[in-house]
């Protein structure tokens, strides 16, 4: 449910509720993380430092990876 809010937050572009939401989510679900990475719902805020600190950078950032 706190995932589904962040993702919410996210499509609205409102960085601060979404990222609040998400790691929420994140401390009950450590896999959702990862998600959060790809997640097209974060597209509007994926830049925001505080995006970036709880997500970290997604795959396509990371070298190595396929994209």
């Amino acid at each position: 449910m706190h995932y589904y809010k962040a993702c919410a937050y996210g499509l609205m572009g409102q960085a601060q509720p979404a990222c609040q939401w998400l790691e929420k989510a994140i401390t009950l679900d450590e896999s959702l993380r990862e998600n959060a990475q790809t997640d097209t719902d974060f597209d509007a805020i994926r830049h925001e430092p505080t995006f970036e600190s709880l997500v970290g950078k997604g795959k396509e950032d990371r070298p190595g990876l396929d994209n």
